[in-house]
């Protein structure tokens, strides 16, 4: 999961892995084990990561996010939030979703 983040949030900025590198003082194919998820940062690198990407540590590492709805509070993951926010790409599909959210996903599970 961290790997995923990182390179996500690298993305998002336009940067190679040389230039995230730089910024945290790795080497690029540091950053590139981080990503692949054969090499794990050590706690002072995160700790450089988390202030280059401007991440929380609960976000860079894949923990829920609190929301609140309704004045309920919910937990999202962050796999959570990307599926709804891919879900949008799709105007036509989230809107049947949402109109009964349940009755959709178990026709979907029965064709799975």
């Amino acid at each position: 999961m961290i790997g995923t983040k990182i390179k996500e949030e690298r993305l998002k900025r336009d940067w190679t892995q040389e230039e995230l590198g730089d910024k945290i003082g790795v080497s690029k194919v540091c950053i590139s084990g981080y990503e692949k998820g054969t090499k794990s940062p050590t706690l002072n690198t995160i700790y450089r990561l988390l202030k280059a990407l401007e991440l929380t540590p609960n976000e860079l590492l894949g923990y829920e996010v609190e929301t609140v709805i309704d004045k309920e509070v919910i937990h999202l993951s962050h796999s959570d939030v990307h599926i709804l926010c891919s879900l949008k790409e799709y105007p036509e599909l989230y809107q049947k979703i949402s109109e009964d959210p349940k009755r959709i996903l178990e026709r979907m599970q029965k064709k799975i």
